[in-house]
């Protein structure tokens, strides 16, 4: 996945410096340059990491997240179901180590997505994937 994700990243010319914003209203995440739109792509809101005591909360969980932005998850939620996989299957449930990482990668590989996003809000961490990347 590292490797689909740098050849992606090149190809669009994004680095780790650009600016962004994200919209889980319009599902699509924007990079610019110099305050330049440069690339834009498709996002999945894979899931979130929350609260004093934290939990993993799936994208397809949150009620909070609008379908346009979760609608593919249910890939990975079957995934999950075939292989018995279940924290791909449960909604919510207390992280450990890298598990948020580890939910968007394997999610990235499971929609075959080029690419997947890591940020943070106030004390939340959130997790993308990425796709369907276009030139601005």
């Amino acid at each position: 996945m590292a490797e689909r994700q740098s050849a992606t990243y090149a190809e669009f010319g994004l680095d780790y410096s650009m600016q962004y914003r994200w919209d889980t209203e319009r599902a699509e995440i924007v990079f610019s340059k110099a305050g330049t739109p440069v690339a834009r792509a498709d996002l999945q809101f894979v899931g979130s990491i929350a609260g004093r005591e934290p939990t993993w909360l799936w994208g397809w969980a949150n009620d909070a997240i609008p379908a346009v932005a979760t609608g593919r998850l249910s890939e990975v939620r079957q995934y999950g179901e075939e292989q018995g996989f279940d924290k791909l299957t449960r909604p919510e449930w207390v992280p450990e180590g890298d598990d948020g990482h580890d939910m968007m990668i394997v999610s990235a590989y499971i929609l075959g997505a080029p690419a997947f996003f890591h940020d943070h809000a106030g004390g939340t961490a959130l997790y993308f994937v990425l796709e369907g990347f276009e030139r601005l």
